[in-house]
């Protein structure tokens, strides 16, 4: 009676196709949680570069005197202003912009910002224009290498 204690050449070749199998599994996974984590990255960076320049123009619309507060200020109703991501960085409201999917580079664009004009109603009765209240629509193109938000 033979006392065999290894395994068979089937065996062996049958582990390495299941190892081979979830490995295949596990890689299209990785690849798709690392997409998806970059994505939410640029869409984050996208948020922040929006409140940036929501923040400055507060800054500005409180008298804040400063070389941006000289460029730029709250539009006038109906009219549209453009502030660069590079005169942010300039001014200091904002750290340059890495690249999510290339971490070498760091991202560029610009915000349009509109200023609405406010309507006060009450009960379906309209009495004019709000000089007092704000309403600002920003329109944001951000590029971060091949990647660019809708507003481009």
């Amino acid at each position: 009676m033979k006392d065999n204690k290894g395994f068979t050449l089937v065996e062996l070749l049958g582990v390495i196709v299941i190892l081979a199998i979830l490995l295949t599994f596990a890689s299209f996974t990785y690849t798709k949680y690392l997409v998806q984590s970059k994505n939410r990255s640029f869409e984050l960076a996208i948020n922040t570069f929006e409140d940036t320049v929501a923040a400055s123009l507060e800054d500005c619309a409180s008298g804040r005197i400063s070389n941006f507060c000289s460029t730029y200020s709250i539009p006038a109703i109906n009219d549209t202003i453009r502030i660069s991501l590079t005169d942010l960085v300039n001014n200091y409201y904002i750290e340059p912009i890495k690249n999510p999917y290339d971490a070498k580079t760091t991202c560029d664009g610009y915000i349009d910002v509109t200023r609405k004009e406010v309507v006060v109603s009450h009960n379906g009765r309209s009495f004019g224009a709000d000089d007092s209240n704000i309403d600002l629509e920003y329109k944001t193109c951000l590029i971060c290498g091949e990647k660019s938000s809708d507003g481009c």
